[in-house]
């Protein structure tokens, strides 16, 4: 146990640090200055889930020929996490938030995965967990963008939120 555990906080880590210096460090808050955060997300959950299909390739080997489908589950589970990831991030400007959640992300899968599972079982699991994200992104999408709902944000190098519109935020 205490190796999966170490392997967990190693790969959690390892890949919230350096993939998110790139991903939400550096193109988050470009491409946000030109699209919506669903836009960006989805664009960059897309480039990211691509990202990743080389590395899942070698790692998959137990897949056989079930091995599209998982790829095919995992880019809309990515997806909708980066879309998460861009959503929390255009509501709080936190880099170190958005390493949080990729480790969190890859270290759970780490730690929490069944060992015993098969690949129909992993196809199961990939795929509810990506419809979970998905009604989960449904929820926040329906609220994020109504009239008159103000985005919080933290510009850079200030403490309070400040709303979108201009209001100061009530306590």
């Amino acid at each position: 146990m205490a190796s999966v555990l170490t392997y967990a906080a190693i790969a959690g880590s390892g890949a919230g640090i350096f993939e998110e210096l790139g991903w939400t460090g550096f193109a988050t808050p470009r491409l946000l200055q030109r699209c919506s955060w669903f836009q960006t997300g989805l664009w960059l959950g897309l480039l990211w889930a691509a990202w990743h299909v080389l590395p899942d390739y070698l790692g998959s080997a137990a897949h056989g020929p079930l091995w599209i489908a998982h790829v095919l589950e995992w880019f809309v589970a990515l997806v909708a996490f980066r879309i998460f990831m861009t959503w929390i991030y255009s509501c709080t400007r936190s880099l170190a938030l958005a390493m949080l959640m990729h480790a969190s992300f890859t270290g759970s899968q780490a730690l929490l995965w069944p060992s015993a599972a098969s690949p129909s079982d992993e196809l199961i699991w990939y795929g509810a967990f990506a419809l979970a994200l998905w009604i989960a992104l449904g929820a926040i999408a329906s609220r994020a963008d109504r009239p008159g709902a103000p985005r919080r944000i933290h510009p850079p190098g200030s403490i309070a939120p400040v709303a979108r519109d201009g209001v100061a935020p009530r306590p």
